[in-house]
């Protein structure tokens, strides 16, 4: 239902330009932190705090010839810290599980592939035991341009595919007389589905895009995958940095907008 969920909003940003999905969600992301330390941190307590910080900063750039002074001024500085800490603990922890689930489904969505600029991909199935029986049937457009390479070390199979054509598609993986899919899309990035199908309980967790594996031979199904760095204004950074950078001011605008009293 989750996964749904996160298909269903992320589908008008498909194939368009990552910074846009990214700025709306750091919006979102932003008014959310400044509902929860407006909602359950001790703003106040928090600006009493940061004017010591700095009191206690000047004091060390003041009195830093003298020894003990010093190291009075560091431990204020210490003590002042883990106090400010513990008061936007509350705030945080309340939003934690939203961020990490929104995280991981985003993962999903901004992670890219190789097939979707054309270039090959490796796709990797991870086997509980070593077996030879496993098959690989690749949908039309999908090419398999290398026969499977085992790693008997890792119990690991091997291809390398190619796609020739900007579609979205199943690759069936058989086993004796069992199959299971893993699915592939090679239109344009960003795409919300699961780069590895896993059977464990927390390989699902991860890639929540794909439904679990059943139970059987079949670790896991995985496809390579290429850097995840959004351009924009001539910056390149991990989609993570530009949702973190934009949800922070976001949050300090908001703030601003509605005439809320900046911590400082």
């Amino acid at each position: 239902m989750i996964a749904a969920f996160f298909r269903t909003v992320l589908q008008p940003f498909e194939g368009r330009e990552p910074i846009l999905s990214v700025a709306v969600f750091g919006v979102i992301a932003g008014a959310l932190v400044f509902l929860s330390f407006r909602r359950f941190a001790n703003l106040a307590a928090i600006r009493i705090l940061r004017r010591q910080l700095w009191g206690h900063l000047l004091g060390l750039y003041l009195f830093g010839d003298d020894p003990l002074l010093a190291l009075r001024s560091l431990y204020q500085l210490a003590k002042a810290n883990l106090l400010l800490l513990a008061h936007t603990l509350p705030p945080l922890l309340v939003i934690a599980p939203f961020a990490a689930l929104t995280i991981v489904h985003l993962n999903e969505f901004f992670t890219r592939i190789p097939l979707e600029t054309g270039g090959p991909t490796v796709l990797t199935i991870r086997l509980r035991q070593p077996s030879s029986s496993v098959s690989l049937k690749a949908p039309s457009w999908i090419e398999i341009d290398s026969p499977p390479v085992h790693v008997a070390a890792a119990n690991e199979i091997s291809w390398r595919l190619r796609a020739r054509a900007a579609r979205r598609g199943l690759m069936k993986i058989s086993f004796g007389n069992a199959f299971v899919t893993k699915e592939v899309d090679a239109r344009t990035a960003p795409r919300y589905f699961a780069k590895v199908r896993a059977a464990s309980l927390a390989g699902s967790l991860l890639h929540p895009a794909e439904t679990r594996l059943p139970a059987g031979p079949i670790e896991s199904i995985s496809l390579s995958q290429s850097p995840s760095a959004i351009t924009c204004g001539g910056f390149t950074m991990h989609w993570i940095a530009w949702l973190a950078s934009i949800s922070l001011t976001a949050a300090t605008a908001i703030g601003v907008a509605f005439g809320y009293k900046s911590i400082r």
